[in-house]
């Protein structure tokens, strides 16, 4: 086996991780300083930085100090728009299989919107859960909210990072808190793609 191929096993085993793999995806952004990176998870900083460590060694992120702050940022830019790409054709996949599990008929009856906030109870996620929730009762459709915590249950929804929110297990918002009014603009968009719940 050459080297070269080594090297590539070497950066796919490090990305073999949900955690890993939320990092490098919002590190495609622009740098992130240790403590707002350890902020996206429910695990402890010492753990998210032995990630970052992972990450380091296979050349796939570095750090710089600025301060008293270390701040990591993409040392392997193309895999920004690979994460992109592969985001993007596994939604498009998941949602052909939820479709194909869950959907049901143009004629069949009108069902209650689930909409999940995943995270604890941190200040963001009870934000997020409360702008969702007022959202939700003003669109005039019945809906249930759930919270899920558990990070296996988080991580069945293709992201490690909270709070993040999601519609019938379509992820909308991931690691941001974003205003009542985007909320509700984002439930109406997808109540647009699915009839079925209006």
């Amino acid at each position: 086996m050459s080297s070269l191929l080594e090297k590539k096993a070497e950066v796919f085993k490090a990305l073999s991780h949900p955690v890993r793999l939320a990092i490098v995806e919002k590190l495609a952004a622009h740098p992130r300083c240790v403590q707002e990176i350890a902020g996206w998870f429910s695990c402890t900083r010492t753990n998210v930085s032995k990630h970052l460590g992972v990450l380091r060694h296979c050349g796939i992120v570095k750090d710089h100090k600025e301060g008293l702050k270390v701040y990591y940022s993409l040392d392997l830019e193309c895999l920004g728009p690979f994460m992109s790409c592969l985001d993007k054709e596994l939604k498009k996949k998941i949602s052909q299989q939820y479709a194909a599990c869950c959907g049901i008929s143009e004629e069949a009856e009108q069902q209650a919107l689930t909409i999940q906030v995943l995270g604890t109870n941190c200040s963001d996620c009870l934000a997020m859960e409360e702008r969702a929730r007022k959202a939700a009762a003003s669109l005039g459709v019945s809906f249930e909210l759930i919270k899920v915590s558990e990070l296996e249950d988080i991580l069945s929804f293709g992201t490690a990072i909270t709070p993040s929110l999601a519609v019938e297990g379509h992820l909308l918002y991931e690691g941001e808190v974003p205003s009542e009014d985007e909320i509700l603009k984002a439930f109406k968009d997808f109540l647009a793609e699915h009839p079925k719940h209006r």
